[in-house]
């Protein structure tokens, strides 16, 4: 199997996610709360008392460059704060949220506990059911920075030789608190993909230490590390207490895939997995501990992991473990190899779809001490495609501004098509909820209008959006009343 080294693509992509369908496969939560889909928003709901973080990651891989993210949440009571922007393996930058206010920073060291973060702007705020967005822009070594919040620019920034970790990471969103009970309406993020968009395998040989892989330690110890060096990823603990070392892989989510990481087992202990993940309640993969081979897989409980077969084995025998999955219906098929050989296989019988799709991640659970190393990991991958992943904007295609604007309560909307084919426009509210639907089916190529009227709408700002194949673009307009 040939495995193409990771290429950078250079093409901006869109991804538009309003939850009106699915359980958001393909996303990934890392967190035990329960997570759910309904009437077109996301709900996260804490089912344990106490304090709780809870992250959060859409179906895309790690990114480069220029980003940005915008969101809708309708609900937000329990949250002390959170975090959106992008996170490499060891830096941050984005918007960060605490109690009443929230601040636009970065930092380099996430390692620290708390992570020290520079502040580039302040703002008080009263809630976190709010709408906002975060921008970065690249130029050269410098890094452009906007935050927008309620549809207004509050900040506009220019981090000047900025840190070239803060260049490349995931896209992530995360919320902390109290009995928390948060939901997203919409997410629409622009993203220049790490891995091209062609590629279906990736290769990690460790040796920039700032490659995007994701730390999730979730209840780390002051003396646990996941560090990458002297190119290895390198899992290091000492103490009693229970700690878990996860690394997520840059790919992304993933349907059918083989994951392979070579090791240097100086001092195992406890539990190492290889996971397919969509949370900590939905997820399968192979799971070691002594002299036994599992594979595993949660469907929506808490607790121990289920089991669907295992084995005897001693990976001391082997330099490099490989899990594959392949899905056919209901059936997804996952096999263990040690090296080339095979030293496991077996079936799950699932007809959820939480389980068909996930990010990929690696580690150990343990209470003991612990020092392993990766010198590389290889992964051949069927992408997860979801939403709207689309190349620019195709010659022809073409939105105008509705005319008048503002209006009441009536106004033209005129589009244009280089092609005929299925075109969708929708009108939505500043929280993403659906209001009208304006034009649904085939249409010829060329030039087209349509009149809205918004006679049983209150006055505000709204979004028309036009949808035909992969192109998609949208524009704002007022009505006043």
């Amino acid at each position: 199997m040939l495995f193409t080294p990771l290429i950078l693509a250079q093409t901006t992509h869109r991804y538009l996610e309003n939850f009106d369908s699915g359980n958001a496969e393909g996303w990934v939560f890392y967190t035990d709360a329960s997570v759910s889909v309904q009437n077109g928003q996301l709900h996260i709901q804490s089912t344990s008392p106490g304090f709780q973080s809870v992250l959060i990651g859409p179906p895309l891989g790690a990114t480069v460059n220029d980003f940005s993210i915008e969101y809708a949440s309708e609900t937000a009571t329990g949250p002390t704060g959170g975090f959106v922007g992008r996170v490499g393996f060891n830096s941050a930058i984005g918007a960060l949220y605490e109690d009443d206010s929230v601040r636009v920073v970065y930092t380099t060291d996430l390692s620290s506990s708390p992570p020290n973060f520079v502040t580039l702007y302040t703002r008080k705020i009263t809630e976190l059911d709010i709408r906002a967005k975060i921008e970065v822009t690249r130029s050269g070594a410098d890094l452009g920075i906007k935050f927008t919040l309620r549809d207004t620019l509050r900040f506009t920034g220019n981090l000047v030789n900025a840190p070239p970790e803060l260049m490349k990471g995931h896209l992530m969103m995360s919320i902390f608190g109290d009995n928390i009970n948060f939901s997203l309406s919409m997410v629409d993020i622009k993203y220049i993909p790490y891995i091209a968009d062609q590629s279906t395998s990736y290769f990690e040989s460790f040796n920039d230490p700032a490659t995007p892989w994701y730390k999730y330690h979730p209840q780390a110890q002051p003396n646990a590390s996941l560090t990458i060096s002297n190119g290895n990823l390198n899992m290091n603990y000492t103490g009693s207490e229970y700690v878990s070392l996860m690394a997520a892989t840059p790919v992304g989510s993933v349907g059918d895939f083989e994951f392979a990481g070579s090791y240097i087992l100086t001092n195992p202990s406890g539990f190492f997995g290889m996971y397919r993940i969509y949370s900590e309640r939905y997820y399968a993969g192979v799971m070691y501990e002594g002299d036994t081979l599992s594979l595993i897989y949660q469907d929506g409980g808490t607790g121990e992991p289920k089991l669907i077969t295992q084995a005897a084995a001693n990976l001391n025998l082997y330099t490099s473990l490989r899990l594959t999955a392949q899905r056919t219906g209901n059936n997804i098929v996952f096999r263990v190899y040690g090296n080339s050989i095979q030293l496991l296989s077996g079936t799950l019988v699932t007809s959820d779809s939480r389980l068909y799709y996930g990010h990929l991640l690696m580690g150990f659970d343990t209470e003991d001490n612990l020092s392993v190393s990766f010198p590389d990991a290889t992964i051949a991958f069927t992408r997860f495609v979801t939403g709207v992943e689309e190349e620019p904007i195709p010659p022809g295609y073409g939105l105008s501004q509705n005319f008048p604007n503002p209006f009441n309560p009536e106004t033209v909307i005129r589009y244009s098509m280089p092609v005929s084919g299925e075109v969708v426009i929708n009108v939505y509210d500043l929280l993403g909820q659906k209001v009208k639907t304006l034009v649904n089916g085939y249409q010829e190529a060329g030039e087209h209008e349509i009149q809205f009227e918004a006679n049983d709408l209150p006055g505000g700002v709204y979004l028309y959006e036009l949808r035909s194949g992969t192109y998609i673009t949208a524009r704002k307009m007022v009505l006043l009343k």
